[in-house]
């Protein structure tokens, strides 16, 4: 994997958007003050591939976002095997994040994950790149304090990290793929064992055999059963015939029959129908006689009417009309008189309540101003007392910060005594190594032979000193006693900066905070000053709720007197409205009795109209008692008219329905002759002129009966022959081995085709399972031989899955990649350390070797921090450097990239010299290496690089 370009906006220090292009990059170096965020470039990284960063928890990832800002947005262009990738990844102060992974197809970006959430993209990435988060900060991404992890931390995540970049996956999934295909195929053996033993069991030359005589057996049967089921058919046939002609003629007879009813009952309503006529024609001759003499009653009723509605000068509902206006009249009037009286008591309360308001409202406006002034008082106090405490606290700031300012003055100076003893113990130390080097090449040394230093032949050997190793102990023991009590000092010196720093802080704030015309007092001044503004303030607020009480009650007063004035003037006006009603109601009741009595409307207008109305409804009601009459003598003409219509109507009916009989009689009479093959000899008796209608019907029924008597000797004719025809079919069955209990000749039919269907079937069936197990038997022999071929494959992908667990092949891989990489990290180390320290590979750890100590080998947890950094170092480089060789192109590709946070620091000129020589070698190889140091010498040695600049609150980042 390696980065292209990166952008980043409110993370940490980087409040507004910056853009970095590392395209071309090889080794760089990225430099800027303390605090500027060159951390936070690789915090970018590991944020836009996998969402984390190693310096936070993951439940503390919102504190990145930039002070004041809402959202952090990280954009991360990387190449991997020739693809281009692009991951965008958000995170808001609240809700989840959200991230988008693409892949360049051409000129565009085409999502590659389309599972929503972020957890899709993390696993994706981790498979893209073959490392997860822990795996790429311990082999890609050296984050700072924490990149002699791979060197000396877990020896589990070590293999985890080795086993992903060399993809040793591959070997375990491929055991676990021949395990589990040894499995499935001794699943489908298993299977197919039971399976010959279920469905093939029967599959033998013996049941063959059996089967071809009962197949010869079955088509015997088969051919005799067919023989009598054509017969049977034809039979059949036959005794159908000689049953569908009973039937016919007896419809024919049930025709007949239904004929002779009807023309017996048409025959009883003719000689009812004469004695009908003479009734009918008396009834309408009665009723046109009684009419006349109503209609004369219900004339003479009219006249009277209109002579009544004349005198009373209206109808009835004029006059109800007129009546109840009179009514109204009398009442409205009273009530009139009443609602003036009243309205005048409610105008004088009207009056008293206005005048109560005006009092309750001036007494309210004098007790607001008062609470005002009160609360005025309170908030000038209460100013007053905020600006005093103000004014202590930066008198008592400026006095800490004076006592911090002489701390840190003597703890400079223990610092600076404890530096001074680390350089004394590290010179002892140097020169005790020295000795101790010069005492091992002596021990090798004869007299006579050339000094391997500086070739001079040695005359004498110096003497030996036994208590060296002693003495370099105790040098060693005091250099580590003096850098922890420098670095505790430092420590000291530090966080008393950091107290100084906060205190100032807060000092300028209140300074800004505090008008410049504010008195400066010292802190007992300010805290007396302070004392007795809190008591002036007290005794303004115990004052207020008196006067707040009384504002209370004047306002409730104010209150009561309104309500007592708004009801006072609801209640007035309503009376008036009423009032007003009631004159113009007295108003349109008068105009309603002025049709019948004028402008002059009578004390007794009520009784008078009354007595009017009542004479028009005796007039009205004599009127409808002749229109009653008249009206039921007209229903009894027409009744009788219409009785008259019905009779007569019934009459043609009945000639009608006699010649439709005739119809019926010749059609079905005609059919009866032509099923029965009989000449029609006798032609249906027709009507006479002037024949009456129960004369043609007593004919018509008498021929009719004849016929039937005809059809009844021919139905019988027919059923015997039927009847003869099922006896031969009795006799059929029987030949076919069937015993029927008197059924019918279609049942006896159906199972002789059934007993010859299932003798055909029978044969078809034998026959059918003769040649399925024909192939049964050649199936079974196939099977068998297939389960012999799956046995020698089962046995070839037991012994693979055997071969390649993890404690044979796979741990016999990660030793041997151990073992190269100590080799090839002893060669980076040597270089660096002038031969001095090697690296081994022991079990899944490491350990270093000293060979200025005889050859020492000891844990790297013993390695001070500048030597464990080295050691890391050179384990990163040779890890980069060797993958590719160990594992291929696909591993080297993720190891493209390297970044090292801090650590050169604790080098001295000469190894950092050599230190940064062997990143130009890799970096060399096409491989983008990116260092982050304070380091004045690393920044000036290292070509190319990325600089950050604190620029107010927020940061900036260029190259150069």
């Amino acid at each position: 994997m390696r980065p292209v370009s990166l952008t980043v906006e409110g993370l940490t220090a980087f409040r507004h958007p910056q853009h970095i292009d590392l395209s071309g990059l090889d080794l760089f170096v990225i430099t800027g003050p303390t605090g500027a965020g060159k951390t936070s470039i690789l915090d970018a990284m590991t944020f836009a591939l996998y969402g984390s960063v190693v310096r936070v928890k993951s439940g503390e990832m919102r504190d990145l976002i930039t002070h004041n800002a809402s959202v952090v947005r990280v954009e991360l262009n990387f190449e991997i095997q020739g693809s281009a990738y692009r991951v965008i990844r958000r995170m808001k102060r609240k809700g989840q994040p959200d991230a988008l992974l693409e892949r360049k197809e051409g000129d565009e970006f085409i999502s590659v994950v389309d599972t929503p959430g972020t957890k899709a993209i993390d696993r994706y990435v981790a498979d893209l790149l073959g490392l997860d988060f822990p795996a790429f900060t311990k082999a890609v991404l050296l984050p700072q304090g924490r990149f002699h992890e791979f060197l000396s931390g877990d020896a589990d995540a070590r293999r985890t990290i080795l086993s992903r970049l060399l993809e040793l996956e591959r070997y375990s999934q491929m055991g676990s793929l021949a395990r589990q295909k040894a499995k499935d195929i001794g699943t489908g053996l298993a299977e197919r064992a039971s399976y010959l033993e279920q469905d093939y069991g029967d599959a033998t030359i013996e049941r063959l055999t059996e089967l071809r005589t009962r197949v010869r057996e079955a088509e015997a049967l088969a051919v005799l059963t067919a023989t009598a089921r054509e017969r049977a058919a034809s039979v059949a046939a036959e005794s159908q015939r000689h049953a569908d002609l009973t039937a016919q003629i007896e419809t024919d007879a049930t025709t007949l029959r239904r004929i002779v009813g009807e023309i017996s009952s048409v025959e009883l309503t003719a000689r009812q129908s004469e004695e009908r006529d003479r009734e009918t024609l008396a009834a309408v001759e009665s009723a046109g006689a009684q009419l006349e003499d109503t209609d004369a009653a219900e004339a003479a009723a009219h006249r009277a009417l209109h002579a009544a509605l004349d005198q009373t000068g209206g109808d009835e509902v004029a006059l109800t009309a007129a009546l109840n206006q009179a009514r109204l009249l009398g009442s409205e009037s009273e009530r009139l008189a009443e609602v003036g009286s009243r309205l005048k008591d409610l105008r004088e309360q009207l009056t008293a309540a206005t005048t109560a308001l005006a009092d309750a409202t001036k007494t309210f406006e004098q007790a607001e101003v008062s609470v005002e002034e009160a609360r005025e008082r309170g908030e000038t106090l209460r100013t007053a007392q905020e600006l005093a405490t103000q004014v202590l606290k930066l008198a008592q700031g400026r006095e800490r910060l004076a006592a911090i300012d002489a701390e840190v003055d003597c703890l400079n100076e223990l610092l600076a005594s404890a530096t001074a003893e680390r350089e004394k113990a590290r010179a002892s130390l140097d020169h005790f190594r020295t000795a101790h080097r010069a005492e091992a090449l002596r021990s090798e040394l004869h007299a006579g032979d050339p000094c391997p230093v500086c070739e001079q032949v040695v005359s004498a050997l110096p003497g030996a000193r036994a208590d060296l190793e002693q003495l370099l102990t105790e040098a060693q023991s005091r250099l580590k006693a003096s850098e922890q009590g420098q670095a505790e000092a430092q420590e000291a010196v530090s966080e008393r900066r950091r107290e100084q720093h906060a205190v100032k802080t807060r000092v300028d704030e209140l300074e800004t905070a505090i008008s410049a015309d504010a008195p400066r007092l010292s802190a007992p001044d300010a805290e007396s000053s302070l004392a007795r503004l809190t008591q002036e303030l007290v005794g303004a607020r115990e004052a207020f709720p008196a006067k707040n009480d009384a504002l209370k009650e004047a306002r409730t007063k104010v209150q009561k007197a309104r309500d007592v004035c708004n009801t006072a003037a609801t209640r007035t006006e309503e009376w008036g409205r009423e009032q007003e009603g009631l004159a113009n109601r007295i108003g349109e009741a008068k105009r309603g009795l002025s049709p019948l009595f004028g402008d002059d409307i009578p004390a007794d207008a009520e009784e008078q109209v009354s007595r009017r109305l009542t004479l028009v409804i005796d007039i009205r009601g004599q009127l409808k008692i002749a229109q009653d009459t008249s009206a039921a003598a007209r229903a009894s003409v027409a009744r009788a008219r219409a009785d008259r219509e019905e009779f007569e109507r019934g009459l043609q009916l009945a000639i009608r329905r006699i010649e439709q009989l005739r119809g019926e009689a010749r059609g079905c009479i005609g059919a009866f002759y032509q099923r029965t093959s009989q000449p029609d000899s006798v032609a249906v008796p027709q009507a006479a002129d002037g024949e009456a209608l129960a004369r043609q019907a007593l004919v018509l029924g008498e021929f009719c009966s004849s016929t039937l008597e005809q059809a009844e000797a021919a139905k019988r004719r027919a059923s015997d022959a039927a009847a003869s025809c099922d006896s031969t079919l009795v006799e059929i069955a029987h030949q076919v081995g069937l015993e029927p209990a008197r059924p019918s000749a279609r049942e006896l039919v159906l199972e002789i085709e059934e007993v010859s269907r299932a003798a055909d079937l029978a044969f078809r069936d034998r026959s059918s399972q003769y040649d399925q197990l024909e192939l049964r038997i050649a199936r079974r022999t196939e099977i068998e031989s297939s389960m012999t071929v799956d046995r020698r494959r089962q046995e070839m992908f037991q012994r693979l899955g055997l071969e390649l667990h993890a404690d044979r092949f796979l741990a016999y891989i990660l030793g041997e990649s151990m073992r190269t990489l100590a080799a090839q990290a002893t060669s980076e180390l040597k270089l660096i350390t002038g031969g001095r320290y090697s690296i081994a590979a022991k079990e899944s750890n490491f350990e270093v070797i000293d060979h200025d100590n005889a050859d020492e080998r000891r844990s790297v947890a013993t390695l001070s921090g500048g030597e464990t950094f080295l050691a890391s170092l050179a384990l990163a480089l040779a890890l980069s450097g060797s993958v590719r060789d160990l594992a291929g192109n696909a591993a080297a590709a993720r190891l493209e990239s390297m970044f090292i946070d801090e650590g050169f620091g604790a080098l001295d000129a000469e190894t950092l010299d050599t230190a940064v020589g062997a990143l130009e070698n890799l970096a060399g190889e096409h491989r983008m290496i990116g260092v982050i140091s304070h380091v004045p010498a690393l920044a000036e040695r290292i070509q190319h690089g990325i600089e950050v600049r604190k620029v107010g609150a927020s940061s900036t980042i260029s190259r150069r």
